[in-house]
């Protein structure tokens, strides 16, 4: 995600629920550095064009307009001025599976500009696995093809697994790891590999 954000790219970051993407993405986004970077994040729920850009007016601190088409031109300027300011704005779309097919189209007239091989913000859609099925639709194939970086969270291994409760138990002062081995491989059985499944077996335990 930071590359995709450095090289101004459209991100596609997936798994099912409980993977972590919401968090991964915040985490990314949170190292970003502010001076820049200008990052937005826009979750799905009853987005449409319209409120899409009104919203990136608003938090790139510009007044919107009433009329979508002067909102999406400044929006476009607004955009551009940050660039040619050295500040890269990336825009983060989550629960993206849940957006209308004929919204997801309308992305891509969010990345024209100039020249095709001219972007300037990177532009990440993160949802669920089902996303990856909907832009092969081929009304969608132009957005698709703009994607340059894919990237499906699985669930974790048995290592990583371990390693990941190593990690949490570190955050919050234990060194030990209080989970005997046999336990280790139980929640790795039962939660197949789901970290919010493994905090909610952990937590209870």
């Amino acid at each position: 995600m930071l590359f995709a954000a450095e090289h101004r790219q459209l991100a596609l970051v997936t798994g099912d629920t409980g993977m972590g993407k919401t968090t991964a993405v915040r985490a990314a986004m949170h190292r970003l550095d502010n001076a820049h970077y200008r990052p937005i994040y826009v979750a799905s729920a009853g987005l449409t064009s319209q409120t899409l850009v009104r919203i990136l007016l608003e938090k790139l601190h510009i007044e919107p307009r009433f009329r979508y088409t002067e909102n999406h031109a400044l929006v476009q300027q607004a955009l551009e001025d940050n660039h040619a300011a050295g500040q890269q704005v990336v825009v983060v779309i989550d629960e993206a599976h849940d957006l209308n097919p004929l919204f997801l189209g309308q992305l891509r007239f969010l990345l024209n500009f100039r020249t095709d091989s001219f972007s300037p913000l990177s532009l990440w859609l993160v949802g669920q696995t089902e996303l990856r099925e909907t832009l092969r639709l081929r009304v969608l194939a132009p957005l698709a093809q703009r994607i340059e970086m894919r990237y499906a969270m699985t669930p974790m291994t048995h290592e990583e697994l371990s390693f990941y409760m190593k990690e949490q138990l570190l955050r919050v002062g234990e060194e030990r790891m209080v989970f005997a081995s046999d336990a280790i491989a139980q929640i790795a059985k039962l939660s197949k590999g789901v970290p919010r499944v493994v905090n909610s077996i952990c937590k209870a335990a």
